[in-house]
């Protein structure tokens, strides 16, 4: 009688168990489904168009348009998963919440050292953040083998610089967390021992190792400062055997302070703190400035202190623009990346006419402006990007006819 009792019980207990049990499943698949639907309706009812992230700093990715090409390569899959990062609902205040829990998740040690995965991903120590460094060998060859293939295309007359600038981290991330980045040094020269021996590697790599010391990069932002631009400088005149102009002669001017895109990405409190500042060099010389904004030429300054942080550099990135000066001498087309925008001014005092193109953002035929304005050096001014992916390196290929 007692056994059938306890059996009962147990059999009781059981049953119990098994409802229960099947509750929180149900709840479980309620919870998801609901979570789901209300995605589901907060992005079919999200007007979120806009095209900048003010917290960011940078361009929005705009709806990849289909067709059959993309769709088959995968490029459309890959650009509608940018795009859709880019406008879910709610995503600033999403990136605020993430913000503060990786910083609460982070690690802290003697340096405050935190990690933020955000887009390209970063490293915070103290009151710097830097970009981390991804290595990829093949992209390092694809950009030689670009730069080598418009130097065949484009003969032997004109003459071709190759500058690879290295970022913040190659200098200023304690050794002891070195795993986290790859030394670019070795990169970069391995991009230079593959380029042809007619391109002239500008060595700015040393220099600024030589001079990390002082303010060569901002803390707050994936640039350089004026002042590391200015090294790099004196690297490319070493490099074609002309003086530099001795920074003393500039006016130095502080012109305000920022907080750039490296906080934007990581919004992290110990930058907050301590924003950059930013230092120009006004030009001494006359020259004439104009930019192609919007399909039209027009004339500005190469340092605008309008404009807000980096930007106060050239004015921000154009498909095109060019400097005249009232020097008689050679002409040279620089094909750039940001990097450029401080460097570009220091070259006034050496060049009659200083060209630049983006070509993230040119549509025009590159060899028929070379031609129209008789450029006689083209040089490459592109960041250590160039050697962890293939994307510049593509968009050269594409604009300059290079397969």
């Amino acid at each position: 009688m007692s056994e059938r009792v306890n059996l009962k019980v147990s059999i009781n207990e059981q049953a119990t168990l098994d409802t229960s049990k099947k509750k929180r499943m149900n709840l479980n698949v309620i919870l998801f489904i609901g979570t789901l639907i209300i995605f589901f309706l907060l992005n079919f009812f999200n007007t979120n168009d806009s095209l900048i992230s003010a917290k960011e700093n940078r361009t929005l990715a705009e709806m990849p348009v289909l067709n059959w090409n993309d769709l088959i390569s995968g490029k459309y899959i890959q650009d509608f998963e940018l795009y859709y990062s880019d406008s879910f609902p709610f995503r600033e205040f999403f990136i605020t919440c993430g913000s503060v829990l990786l910083e609460m998740k982070g690690f802290s040690g003697e340096d405050e050292v935190t990690i933020v995965e955000s887009k390209g991903n970063y490293v915070v120590v103290g009151n710097k953040a830097m970009s981390l460094y991804y290595y990829t060998p093949e992209a390092a060859e694809q950009y030689s083998r670009a730069l080598n293939t418009f130097r065949g295309k484009i003969g032997n007359e004109v003459e071709i610089y190759s500058l690879i600038v290295p970022t913040a981290i190659e200098y200023f991330l304690d050794e002891k967390y070195s795993d986290m980045a790859p030394p670019q040094s070795e990169s970069i020269q391995f991009v230079n021992d593959l380029l042809d021996e007619s391109i002239h590697s500008i060595p700015a790599y040393k220099m600024l190792e030589e001079n990390k010391n002082e303010y060569t990069y901002f803390r707050t932002d994936h640039h350089w400062t004026a002042l590391g631009a200015y090294y790099a400088y004196t690297s490319f005149m070493e490099q074609i055997g002309e003086s530099a102009i001795p920074l003393g002669q500039y006016s130095e001017k502080k012109a305000g302070q920022f907080l750039g895109t490296t906080y934007n990405a990581t919004l992290n409190k110990n930058l907050a703190a301590d924003p950059d500042t930013i230092f120009i060099y006004e030009p001494f010389m006359e020259y004439t400035f104009k930019a192609l904004k919007n399909g039209k030429l027009t004339q500005g300054e190469v340092i605008q202190e309008n404009k807000e942080g980096y930007g106060k550099f050239l004015g921000g990135d154009f498909p095109s623009a060019h400097i005249e000066t009232e020097q008689e001498g050679d002409r040279i087309l620089i094909i750039k990346d940001s990097y450029a925008n401080s460097f570009i001014p220091f070259l006034i005092p050496h060049y009659e006419q200083i060209h630049f193109i983006d070509l993230r953002h040119y549509s025009g035929d590159v060899y028929e402006y070379i031609t129209k304005h008789e450029i006689d050096e083209v040089m490459f001014l592109n960041s250590s990007s160039v050697t962890s992916h293939t994307g510049y390196t593509r968009i050269l290929e594409e604009k300059l006819n290079l397969n």
